[in-house]
């Protein structure tokens, strides 16, 4: 093999693994969604911090935004549960490509609503999802591969990922002869050219992938990467960040130092590795372990949103395809390629959902078939008024147990099988199965239109290409633009591309040095009867004498997360105390008021002044206390008449 041809192998991706980013990045979006939905009112509407007055001031001109069209609250949930929607048929690959575009559109327009809340997981997400639009995500394992129109004359035909029109069910690596050694090596050093797909789009996500460690590294400039290797001290330090897990572990100084040397290799050493032409697909694995174990343990130890969420979804597109090939190469699965379906032919609903079936549950070798052309099949057929399943021990299964044994077959799906089984559940399907036999015929009519097959297309086009390259062009210009020892200045162009995809990024997680203080707001509310009440999280429905009824608390405790009610709540109180204009401090007392202040209020606990205040303790490395320092960051009047005399 030759160094082109290595070359095409380590920006090659594997189509299984396409179909798994296309799922994991699906459900990333839907925790997501999740996780901001409890905070609609507050972040997205004209009633919480950022109205879209000040969202117009304090927004880029280019960073546009569907959901800054309405400051209503219904109309955010409205494009919450469209989004919800759109991510759930991305992850079972229904009108795909259609469906990545969407993800694009809404989890951009969702991002740019509010830049405030906004850390690296979002410009992960955001990157990923417009490189999607670029892959043939629907290519396995997908209702678009399931109903490719390949199938619509013969169930049986080569799926459309068989580039060569081979006829094998799967990927099977050679002959594994001779010393453990060296069956191991030739395993290693296969290529599955069945499953292998190359474009520019693949060299372009798996260089973005890959840009996201090699840049941060290079960011991490401050000694305590670099020359003190205190780094991961620091980050468990941040009592606003650590988890117990994460302050626990800072008894362990040596454990850190190692950590520290641990994340600047990784970070340095994976992207090169896992692009190597030479021992390709070995030194993948390790790279692609190297920097799993990095994610987990920043999990463990520190709270920081879905991003390493994110990174676990962007690393599966590394995954070679030998490991599928391992996966895919057992007892189980040659077995589980015997089982048979039998349809009523004629009945388009009932080879849809066979073929719908097969996709996800069984190996593409499974075999589709008509029950009329089998007399022993068709007669079960007709005494059980059902479809018929036949398993690699010849044993028929029918109606809704039919079901359940294709589901107890795959191993995702193996444990619904089994609740499946409960005598209770098997009666109640074997009702729902009988209502859907006797409405076929209009079932039929909605997969019809509905369910159309669909034309499964691998091969880029030129446009696309072209494409892929000039956004290639624009993130790596980005990336070492950022980078503080390049004086390279961003021309308009590019600008303009990075501003209005989202692709505008500058990986300085922890760089150029980790933060050195925790930061714990104390935020004073003072009411017209001149008293006191802690404004951090408030209840507005709290009333004196209850326990949401809280006294400004000015001890720091421990462990500071908790204060923050989420990472996206503590990510805005730091810009709040940072922020280089007032605007977002001014935006959140309005908050503050219009939150106390509703309509049952009785006057005279009406909230007159909010008092911003943060706590800032700088962590040391000599093991003396924490240095205390305090501010005010702002003040903010909710009526005229409590505003500063001049």
């Amino acid at each position: 093999m030759d160094l082109s041809q290595r070359l095409k192998a380590a920006f090659s991706i594997d189509l299984r693994s396409i179909a798994l980013f296309r799922i994991t990045l699906g459900l990333v979006l839907l925790t997501d969604l999740l996780i901001r939905s409890f905070d609609l009112i507050d972040f997205y509407t004209d009633a919480g911090v950022l109205t879209r007055s000040n969202w117009l001031k304090a927004t880029n001109e280019l960073h546009w935004s569907l959901h800054a069209a309405s400051g209503q609250w219904w109309f955010q949930g409205i494009l919450f549960i469209l989004a919800a929607v759109v991510c759930c048929c991305l992850i079972i690959g229904y009108r795909t490509r259609l469906m990545a575009v969407l993800c694009w559109i809404l989890t951009v327009s969702i991002i740019n609503r509010n830049v405030f809340i906004l850390q690296g997981g979002d410009e992960l997400i955001a990157v990923l999802t417009f490189w999607a639009m670029f892959l043939p995500l629907n290519a396995r394992f997908s209702v678009d591969a399931a109903l490719s129109t390949s199938r619509h004359n013969d169930a049986n035909s080569a799926p459309a990922w068989q580039h060569q029109g081979s006829r094998q069910a799967d990927y099977q690596p050679a002959p594994l002869n001779g010393s453990l050694f060296w069956s191991r090596a030739r395993w290693l050093s296969s290529v599955d050219t069945n499953n292998q797909y190359f474009s520019v789009a693949t060299v372009a996500v798996i260089l973005q992938v890959l840009y996201l460690y090699f840049f941060t590294a290079f960011l991490k400039t401050g000694d305590a990467w670099r020359v003190d290797m205190t780094g991961a001290f620091y980050a468990v330090s941040l009592q606003h960040f650590a988890t117990p897990i994460g302050a626990w572990i800072r008894e362990f100084p040596a454990f850190l130092t190692f950590g520290t040397w641990y994340v600047m290799v990784v970070e340095f050493a994976a992207p090169v590795i896992a692009l190597s032409p030479w021992f390709h697909l070995p030194l993948r694995i390790i790279a692609l372990l190297c920097l799993y174990s990095l994610h987990v343990s920043f999990i463990l130890m520190l709270h920081i949103g879905i991003f390493p969420l994110v990174d676990f979804a962007a690393l599966t597109l590394l995954i070679p395809g030998v490991v599928w090939a391992w996966l895919a190469n057992t007892r189980k699965r040659q077995t589980r390629a015997e089982t048979q379906l039998f349809f009523d032919q004629g009945c388009e609903f009932c080879k849809k959902t066979c073929l719908v079936l097969r996709e996800f549950l069984l190996p593409s070798a499974s075999r589709i078939l008509p029950a009329q052309q089998f007399p022993d099949q068709y007669q079960i057929m007709q005494e059980h008024d059902s479809w018929v399943v036949v398993g690699p021990d010849g044993k028929s299964h029918t109606r809704w147990a039919a079901l359940q044994f294709l589901l107890s077959q795959s191993p995702i799906f193996k444990p619904l099988g089994w609740l499946m089984k409960l005598p209770g559940l098997m009666n109640q399907g074997d009702r729902l199965y009988g209502w859907i036999g006797r409405n076929r015929q209009r079932m039929g009519l909605v997969t019809e239109r509905f369910l159309p097959y669909t034309n499964i297309r691998l091969k880029p086009t030129v446009l696309a290409q072209a494409a892929a390259a000039f956004f290639l062009y624009v993130i790596t210009f980005v990336n070492i633009a950022g980078l503080s020892t390049v004086d390279l200045k961003v021309p308009r162009h590019v600008d303009v591309a990075k501003r209005i995809t989202r692709l505008d990024q500058k990986w300085n997680m922890f760089a150029p040095f980790p933060l050195t203080y925790s930061l714990y707001p104390v935020i004073v509310g003072k009411l017209r009867d001149g008293s006191t009440v802690d404004l951090n999280n408030i209840n507005p429905k709290s009333t004196p004498g209850s326990r949401d009824w809280r006294k400004p608390d000015w001890t720091v405790p421990d462990y500071i997360y908790p204060v923050y009610e989420g990472y996206r709540w503590r990510k805005f109180l730091g810009r709040v105390n940072s922020y280089k204009s007032d605007l977002i401090r001014r935006g959140y007392g309005s908050y503050l008021c219009r939150s106390w202040n509703h309509p049952g209020r009785k006057k005279e606990l009406e909230l007159a002044t909010a008092d911003i205040n943060f706590i800032k303790l700088t962590t040391n490395t000599s093991g003396q206390p924490k240095e205390r320092a305090q501010r005010r960051a702002w003040q903010h009047w909710c009526f005229e008449e409590f505003a500063p005399k001049k």
